[in-house]
C-alpha cells in the first residue's frame, strides 16, 4: 500500500501521523517583532503584536476574491466528539512555513502538514481531558512550543515537533480565606496566550482571566515563564481595598470581591514602552449599579501592564 494512501486512511481515522520530517524553524522573539518579513506565516493569534490581524498578502483581493474556492477540509472535532458540554469553534490558526496548528472548543490541539495546498495531513493531536468547556480563541508558539490555556484553568506547553507535554501549570489564582475572593468555580481561561521577551529579558506568555464580569468573581492576568511554567506574576483586574483604583468602589459591603472586570480577549504588547494592552470587561452584578456605585475601576476599561512586572502603570 502506497504511503498516500496510508496518509489518507489515518487521517479518517483522526490518528497522529509523522510521515516525514514536520519540523519548522523556531518561532524567535525576532520573529514575532518582525511578522511583516514573513507575509506566508501566521504566527500569533492576531498574526503581530498590534493585533492588526492584517495579511500582507495581495494575492486574494478585491478581484480575486470572487475566484476563491474550496481545496480541502479536514474535521478538527468539535461537539461531535467532545460530549455533552456546550462551545464555539471561535481558534484561529497559526501557519509557520507550511505547518498548521489550530485547536478546537474543547483545547484540543492538532498539527497539520498543508506544504501541498491540496490536503490536510495529520501530524499529531493533543487532549488535555478538560473538564469543562465554553470557547477557545487560540494559541501561542514561541521557540519550540506551542501554548494552550484551558477553560479549567491550565496552562500547558507543548512540544511543537511531537506535541508531548514539555510542562502543565494549575493556573487558577487562589482564594484568598480572609475575603473569598477570587471563587474557584467561576474562573475560566477563552482567550488565546501570548508569548513575549520582555524588556528585563524575561520570556513569558501571558493570560487573562475571563469569567469575572458574568459570574463574579475577581478576575486577573497573569504570566508564566515558558521555559519552566512558574508564575511570573499575577494581577487582579478590581483593586483591593489599599490599592490604587479601590476608592472607585464606593459601597459599604465589598462589592470588589465579586467585581468582574473579565478579560476576553488577547494582549497586544509594545515592546518600546513594554507595556502590555488589555481591554477589561463590565463590573458584576451587570445590571445592578446600586450594589456597587462608584466608577468601579478597572471595569470597561483599557489596562497598560509593565510586562516585566504585572505592575498596572495606567
Amino acid at each position: 500500500m502506497s504511503i498516500k494512501c496510508n496518509l489518507a486512511i489515518l487521517a479518517s481515522l483522526g490518528l497522529a501521523v509523522v510521515a516525514m520530517p514536520a519540523l519548522a524553524t523556531d518561532v524567535t522573539p525576532q520573529r514575532l517583532l518582525n511578522t511583516a518579513a514573513e507575509p506566508q506565516n501566521w504566527l500569533a493569534v492576531h498574526r503581530d503584536y498590534n493585533n492588526s490581524r492584517h495579511s500582507p498578502l495581495k494575492e486574494v483581493n478585491r478581484d480575486t476574491v470572487k475566484d476563491l474556492k474550496l481545496k480541502f477540509i479536514f474535521s478538527i472535532g468539535g461537539r461531535s466528539t467532545g460530549g455533552p458540554l456546550p462551545g464555539k469553534e471561535e481558534s484561529t490558526p497559526l501557519v509557520d512555513d507550511g505547518f498548521m496548528y489550530v485547536s478546537d472548543t474543547y483545547d484540543r490541539v492538532m498539527k497539520f502538514d498543508v506544504r501541498s495546498g491540496t490536503e490536510a495531513v495529520p501530524l499529531w493531536r493533543y487532549d488535555p481531558k478538560i473538564t469543562k468547556s465554553r470557547t477557545n480563541r487560540g494559541i501561542a508558539m514561541y521557540g519550540n512550543k506551542v501554548f494552550i490555556s484551558t477553560n479549567d484553568v491550565r496552562m500547558i506547553a507543548l512540544n511543537r515537533d511531537s506535541g508531548e507535554v514539555v510542562w502543565e501549570t494549575q493556573a487558577i489564582a487562589p482564594t484568598d480565606p480572609a475575603t473569598g475572593t477570587p471563587s474557584p468555580k467561576t474562573q475560566t481561561f477563552t482567550a488565546a496566550p501570548l508569548a513575549i521577551k520582555t524588556a528585563g529579558g524575561k520570556e513569558l506568555v501571558v493570560q487573562g482571566e475571563s469569567s469575572g464580569g458574568q459570574l463574579g468573581t475577581r478576575s486577573w492576568v497573569g504570566a508564566w515563564d515558558v521555559e519552566t511554567g512558574k508564575l511570573a506574576w499575577r494581577t487582579f483586574t478590581i483593586p483591593a481595598p489599599g490599592e490604587a483604583g479601590s476608592e472607585t468602589w464606593k459601597d459599604n459591603h465589598n462589592a470588589w470581591r465579586v467585581g468582574g472586570g473579565g478579560v476576553w480577549q488577547t494582549a497586544s504588547y509594545d515592546p518600546a514602552t513594554n507595556l502590555l494592552y488589555y481591554g477589561t470587561g463590565d463590573a458584576f452584578p451587570t445590571h445592578d449599579p446600586e450594589f456597587r456605585p462608584g466608577d468601579n475601576l478597572f471595569t470597561a476599561s483599557t489596562i497598560a501592564l509593565d510586562a516585566d512586572t504585572g505592575k498596572i502603570v495606567w
